[in-house]
């Protein structure tokens, strides 16, 4: 009865457990490759991987938000503020 059990315990083994990375196929894409830079969105402050992040040059400067949302108030902070000076 153990050597039965035994048996189906390897089977089980072989089946079943996790097998070397080499036979794995990766979950990682080159986009994914390498150390995650994280920058904070200026409105909310959130902070987001810097490849994720939405981009926007302003005079001479590169800002990162979390989402289109963000970015159009940061626009119209940055308006605002030229407005009033």
């Amino acid at each position: 009865m153990l050597l039965y059990i035994l048996i189906i315990l390897f089977i089980a083994y072989l089946l079943f457990w996790p097998k070397g990375s080499s036979k794995r196929k990766s979950a990682r894409t080159k986009k994914d490759a390498g150390p995650v830079k994280l920058v904070k969105d200026p409105v909310c402050g959130i902070y987001i991987d810097e490849r994720e992040a939405i981009k926007l040059r302003w005079e001479g400067k590169t800002y990162y938000f979390c989402s289109n949302e963000c970015k159009e108030k940061f626009i119209h902070m940055k308006k605002e503020k030229v407005n009033q000076a």
